[in-house]
């Protein structure tokens, strides 16, 4: 092993380690959003007690598929700034970036599939509503937008 690789691979095992128990330790963990995502979404699509717990089942279940997921691209975008400041070679970044997109990737799927499964609970209206946008932030794949406030 080259010595710049030697120089690059330390601080970066030791950084790594470091974030990942530091992230691991947070309460809910990388995301702990399951319930917030469910409550916004059952007021803008007036769920049922049952839809949301439904709901609230299968964002949790992503919250953990995806939790391993997280903590590795954590650690490749770590590795990317580390690369930078070490003066890795094209093909360093180029073989960390696309580990990373492949992650990345892993995780849209699992999204992808978990907003398929909640969609699969809501009645036609509650679908019409899901797909109206939002100003870019909601319908298919996003947050629902926040209730106006009560007058």
């Amino acid at each position: 092993m080259s010595h710049q690789a030697q120089r690059l691979l330390l601080p970066l095992a030791v950084l790594g380690i470091a974030v990942t128990a530091g992230l691991a330790q947070r309460p809910g963990g990388f995301r702990g959003w399951a319930r917030e995502f469910v409550e916004r979404w059952a007021v803008h699509l007036s769920l049922t007690e049952s839809q949301k717990q439904q709901a609230i089942t299968i964002y949790k279940n992503l919250e953990e598929e995806t939790r391993p997921l997280e903590r590795k691209i954590m650690e490749q975008r770590l590795a990317l700034r580390e690369a930078v400041k070490h003066g890795a070679p094209d093909w360093q970044i180029d073989q960390i970036a696309g580990a990373l997109g492949a992650l990345t990737g892993q995780v849209v799927a699992l999204e992808t599939k978990a907003d398929a499964k909640f969609y699969s609970l809501l009645t036609p209206e509650q679908r019409e509503k899901w797909a109206m946008p939002f100003g870019g932030r909601g319908g298919p794949g996003g947050w629902p937008p926040k209730s106006p406030p009560s007058p």
